[in-house]
């Protein structure tokens, strides 16, 4: 009796067994043929660090500003600051005395420490995985955008510290003109109105007319986006300016030259080829709620977010002393740096194997960002799944031909990523799978033979 529960159990074993290895070697899900997407392909090339100044610069000149040149003072205090961000876990442009690293409670205070000269000094702060996501991040934030973009600095030095839980990119911008003349260390004299908190050492007293010499410019306003194309998103900025919605388009602004008297805003649009973007927020310095705006700074967020690699109108109407002016402009979204897919909820998504893709997950509306995913697959398909950006995944597949990936989002998107052949290394392990599972097989049938002898004798 034993013996035949023995043989039973050994039957049933074996057709679990051959279950397993049936949906080993030939695992395919379900998917609907009319829902599959092919991928778009980038329209960027990817860049490296070591350009960040250059990256940086592309974006001031297709606003019409001159290139920043760098300076090595304000990347010396770039880079202390980033170390003690990364030493404290701290988020924030200041500092506090006593701490590790401690070089200045202020950015100004810091740049004087690493030997700058001027106190005119503006901090821009990112915390990504990279200088160039960093830059991309900073001038789609509409506060640090103005600091990128400011008339009155033309150099800057950046540097980054990273750590296990996030990492910084710290970049100071200055007015070489203004340094250099406090690095003279000589106050100017005669009479007039003077200054003496312009320079490091305060006993260096400076001219306002040289002053304002410095640091005014005749470029009559800057526009953003312009002549190079941006990320068709923003999300989340400290402080926040739009906390109403966690993910819109990138904001469209306009910033006039402050010797321009009496700008009075009159209507900002934004078109898609004819068609007009109506769910328009305005910024200007009434309605910003965090008080950062001037009187000569203006921008446009649209809740829904703009599309990739895609040409777009921008029109600013005011009043300058009363009389009707109107800028109108055009600016083009670009694309993601791998071949990308936008996805919705059911598609799926055509990949080659052992190729990076990304997919980004359009919002529903201004709150649906991104917040976490999981995925599943046949236990034999290799997948790498990481999130690449705001509301973007990554996706490398290795498998056979027909495997899917399903991942769903926080958001309720549910999305299948199908291989359209297969990888070699992926054939070659199936080889070896299907062989070292059927030897197994046949050795437990010849164990259920052995054991079916025995019983009859």
């Amino acid at each position: 009796m034993n013996t035949q529960k023995q043989a039973l159990k050994l039957k049933f074993g074996l057709i679990a067994f051959g279950f397993i290895f049936l949906a080993g070697c030939d695992y395919k899900s379900s998917y609907d043929p009319a829902r599959l997407k092919e991928a778009s392909q980038p329209q960027i090339s990817y860049i490296i660090d070591s350009d960040a100044l250059s990256y940086l610069n592309d974006y001031r000149r297709g606003s019409g500003l001159f290139a920043l040149k760098f300076n090595e003072n304000l990347s010396l205090a770039s880079k202390n600051h980033a170390e003690y961000s990364v030493a404290h876990n701290h988020m924030g442009h200041d500092e506090s005395s006593g701490l590790a690293k401690f070089t200045g409670s202020t950015p100004n205070e810091r740049a004087k420490t690493a030997g700058y000269s001027s106190m005119h000094v503006l901090e821009n702060i990112a915390y990504k995985s990279d200088f160039i996501t960093s830059i991309d991040g900073l001038f789609s934030a509409i506060y640090h955008r103005f600091a990128f973009l400011n008339l009155s600095v033309n150099e800057v030095g950046f540097d980054a510290a990273r750590g296990d839980k996030f990492s910084a990119y710290v970049f100071l911008m200055g007015n070489s003109g203004l340094n250099n003349f406090c690095k003279r260390g000589v106050s100017d004299n005669g009479s007039g109105k003077f200054y003496t908190n312009a320079c490091a050492n305060k006993d260096i007293k400076v001219k306002d007319s040289r002053l304002e010499g410095f640091l005014k410019s005749t470029k009559q306003h800057v526009k953003f986006p312009d002549k190079v194309p941006v990320m068709p998103y923003f999300s989340g900025e400290i402080p926040d300016p739009f906390p109403e919605c966690k993910i819109t388009a990138n904001p469209v602004s306009i910033e006039f030259n402050e010797s321009l008297k009496d700008i009075k805003f009159v209507n900002f649009e934004i078109y898609k080829g004819e068609e007009k973007l109506r769910n328009l927020k305005i910024l200007d310095q009434k309605s910003d709620i965090n008080r950062k705006f001037s009187s000569h700074q203006f921008a446009a967020f649209s809740r829904e977010v703009f599309s990739f690699n895609t040409d777009y109108t921008a029109v600013f109407s005011y009043t300058e002393e009363g009389e009707s002016k109107q800028i109108k402009w055009n600016f083009k979204t670009k694309t993601l740096k791998y071949p990308y897919f936008e996805a919705s909820d059911g598609y799926v998504l055509s990949v080659k194997p052992d190729m990076i893709y990304e997919i980004f997950f359009r919002p529903k509306d201004c709150n649906d960002l991104l917040t976490s995913y999981s995925y599943n697959s046949s236990a034999l398909l290799n997948s790498e799944v990481k999130q690449s950006g705001t509301n973007t995944l990554s996706v490398k597949l290795s498998g056979m031909e027909g495997d899917i990936l399903t991942i769903k989002t926080s958001g309720g998107d549910k999305v299948k990523v199908r291989l359209s052949a297969s990888s070699p290394k992926a054939q070659k392990e199936r080889r070896e799978h299907m062989i070292k599972s059927a030897f197994m097989i046949f050795g437990v049938m010849v164990v259920f033979i052995i054991i079916g002898i025995k019983q009859r004798r």
